[in-house]
């Protein structure tokens, strides 16, 4: 943001520090934040049902990746295909806890909790903003399946289809602001994408 200020006929233009973009962006494995998702995607095909079109993602598990011990998350984004926009993404966080495993979403879908793949466990809400995260990424190979946070995308698409490029994920740690981007892709295939090669090899 500039404030422009004329005086004698001279423009000085001061920029209000305030308003400068301090956010350090970064790819997977490379901040503080992890949700142990890299690049890739997956595709969902709906053609025995008619639109509007539903589906679920999750697997997205946040954890701290460095020494910190905490960090917050602020906000959980998106970007869309400009030809291949959804008719609405809401973004929600699950949490499971207890003593029983449980299963992650993958994708399914429907929307939660009764998905295709069944009923889904967990307390379920858009409450994104403000959450803190104190699970390290320390043993990767390792999940708790009876305790975890995991972000989820539950999708409506009209007959077209829908194409999201990549998820951001905005959030603080040490005081600092940071944006961690995912280029994992979500795929309704329809109309407007049942060309793209992640829809060409379903069945």
């Amino acid at each position: 943001m500039r404030k422009i200020v004329f005086i004698s006929g001279i423009i000085f233009s001061l920029l209000l520090s305030g308003c400068q973009s301090s956010v350090k962006s970064h790819a997977e494995g490379e901040g503080p934040l992890s949700v142990r998702v890299g690049a890739g995607g997956l595709a969902m095909i709906f053609d025995e049902m008619e639109a509007p079109w539903h589906g679920t993602v999750g697997t997205f598990l946040p954890c701290v990746a460095t020494g910190k011990k905490q960090l917050k998350i602020t906000k959980v984004d998106y970007v869309y295909h400009n030809l291949a926009k959804p008719v609405d993404v809401k973004v929600m966080k699950r949490v499971v806890s207890g003593s029983v495993d449980q299963d992650l979403i993958g994708a399914s879908r429907g929307v939660p909790p009764d998905l295709e793949i069944g009923h889904l466990s967990g307390e379920i809400n858009e409450d994104i903003s403000g959450t803190m995260i104190t699970e390290p990424c320390d043993n990767e190979e390792y999940i708790d399946y009876s305790n975890f946070t995991e972000i989820i995308f539950v999708i409506e698409s009209d007959e077209a289809g829908m194409h999201i490029e990549k998820v951001l994920f905005e959030y603080e740690a040490g005081g600092k602001a940071y944006e961690l981007e995912v280029p994992w892709q979500i795929m309704f295939c329809g109309e407007a994408t049942k060309d793209h090669e992640m829809c060409t090899g379903i069945e």
